[in-house]
């Protein structure tokens, strides 16, 4: 028995979490130096990140095993969904809920960092 689908599943669920974590530590960073409208827009930019990557890994692994043409198709699928988000999320943050971009930049940033360090393999 394979245990792929599970091993995709848990390293999604890893790098969302610790994206949502480095969004809220650079948030808090924020909160205290520059304000609650900062904070606020940073934990908004890191979560935008966090839930695209989760959009992506759920569609992306949701095949489990499957042939090469079904699971680039998945991939595909689970980038066009996340590039979506992403565009959707950030013309709500910026235009309708009026976010400094700065901050709400800064916390994407640190949530993409959270994605790589989550993409680190640790024994």
């Amino acid at each position: 028995m394979s245990d792929v689908p599970a091993r995709g599943y848990r390293l999604v669920v890893r790098v969302v979490l610790l994206q949502a974590g480095c969004a809220l530590a650079v948030a808090c960073l924020l909160l205290v130096v520059k304000g609650a409208s900062a904070g606020l827009a940073s934990l908004v930019g890191g979560l935008i990140v966090a839930a695209g990557s989760a959009v992506f890994g759920w569609r992306a692994f949701k095949p489990g095993v499957a042939g090469a043409a079904t699971l680039a198709t998945a991939m595909y699928i689970g980038v066009a969904l996340k590039w979506l988000w992403f565009a959707l999320a950030l013309y709500m943050a910026l235009a309708r809920l009026k976010l400094d971009a700065a901050p709400l930049l800064i916390g994407m940033g640190a949530a993409q960092l959270g994605y790589w360090i989550g993409l680190i393999r640790l024994r």
